[in-house]
């Protein structure tokens, strides 16, 4: 599987890849050295830590740079996202998550990397909302 990502054709197949596990396994090296390697196949790739991209979003939202820095976002090849999962997302933080995601998709591609296991992202994403019962409460 490394020799294959090294290879970098998941960037030129607009793929993305998940680093999962536990503290201390190397997810972080290991997504640091797959944009290395993009870099020198003259790719360009920005890493950020996903809770450092969620406060800078909000940040550009409110000095009106909000399009600006989506642009380059989507422009970056391989754009790396790291921590995802550590602390719960607020609604904003979640539909800036999922923008950028759907922005890059069969764009340009994303390393994603999270201790939190995959069964849960769903959860955490909050993608599992509760259905609204029309019915007034009962007094």
């Amino acid at each position: 599987m490394i020799l294959r990502l090294l290879s970098c054709d998941w960037i030129q197949k607009h793929q993305n890849v998940i680093i999962s596990g536990p503290t201390g396994v190397g997810k972080t090296f290991l997504a640091c050295a797959l944009a290395q390697k993009a870099c020198r196949q003259g790719y360009r790739a920005f890493y950020i830590r996903l809770p450092k991209l969620l406060y800078h979003l909000a940040i550009t939202k409110a000095d009106g740079s909000y399009p600006k820095t989506m642009k380059k976002l989507l422009r970056t090849q391989v754009l790396v996202l790291d921590d995802f999962g550590l602390a719960p997302l607020t609604d904003p933080e979640r539909r800036d998550l999922l923008e950028v995601i759907e922005d890059r998709h069969g764009a340009s591609s994303t390393i994603l990397t999270s201790q939190l296991p995959i069964e849960n992202w769903h959860e955490h994403i909050g993608t599992h909302h509760r259905r609204c019962d029309p019915r007034p409460p009962d007094s």
